[in-house]
């Protein structure tokens, strides 16, 4: 029977004038299929489906984002009466400082639900990217960009609750300034959530499981927040643990806070 078939190919290669050493392998002028925007498109397309397909888990992200909010929001209620109160001009600006270090807690926290939700997507992951189904830039950016809608209202809720308690009655700034600091402070809110998105993605591929993922997660973002220069001056460490602040990811979103 094998005979036969080869004798059958032979036979309708002849008919094709084609001889059996001019066949060669595919080649192909693209690494890729599809373009990087087509990649983009429907990496987006999938990504956004998985995000919203859980109502449940979007409404619990966003109400308890204005929970906690709130709750800051009442334990650092007008805050910049504290002086007036106090008659000590540190006391607000102690406040000040506890409240964006709070802020930077709540955000890399946050992000840890990152973790098994991606974990859970990697083995899909890693069996497109071997195929060469779209590249890890693509994925990532449209990844991105599905999930920025979501980290926006996050943080948008956050700062519209915990921003009306904490600055009410501020008589010292307009409204104009009011709006400025408010936009400032939500810049920043969003700028540490996706930071703390992308780093909790990247724990969630290199490390082997989802319990390893987020116990490394939990020490660096630690380790990160204490040597982001809120809890203890920079000028104030020793010379040689300040390089450890150079390479800390958080201290540039809390600089941009303070």
């Amino acid at each position: 029977h094998r005979k036969n078939t080869q004798k059958a190919g032979m036979h309708d290669l002849q008919q094709q004038n084609i001889r059996p050493m001019e066949l060669k392998a595919l080649q192909f002028s693209a690494l890729y299929a599809t373009s990087f925007l087509t990649q983009m498109r429907f990496v987006w397309q999938r990504s956004w489906k998985l995000f919203t397909r859980d109502t449940l888990a979007v409404v619990v992200r966003l109400s308890t984002s204005a929970l906690m909010g709130v709750m800051l929001g009442v334990l650092y209620y007008a805050i910049h009466r504290a002086d007036v109160q106090y008659g000590r001009v540190s006391i607000q600006h102690n406040m000040l400082a506890s409240l964006l270090y709070v802020t930077v807690v709540y955000c890399s926290e946050s992000a840890a639900q990152e973790i098994p939700l991606l974990v859970k997507q990697r083995a899909m992951f890693y069996r497109e990217i071997d195929s060469k189904f779209y590249s890890i830039p693509a994925w990532y950016m449209a990844r991105t960009f599905a999930q920025w809608p979501l980290i926006a209202a996050q943080a948008l809720m956050f700062v519209a609750s915990i921003y009306g308690l904490a600055y009410t009655e501020a008589s010292t700034l307009s409204a104009a300034q009011q709006l400025y600091a408010m936009w400032t402070y939500f810049a920043g809110v969003l700028l540490m959530l996706m930071t703390a998105t992308t780093f909790s993605q990247m724990l969630a591929i290199c490390t082997p499981n989802e319990a390893v993922g987020n116990v490394l997660y939990t020490t660096l973002c630690t380790l990160c927040r204490m040597f982001g220069g809120f809890v203890i001056k920079v000028s104030c460490m020793a010379p040689w643990s300040r390089v450890l602040n150079a390479f800390n990811f958080f201290k540039y979103a809390l600089f941009y806070l303070g």
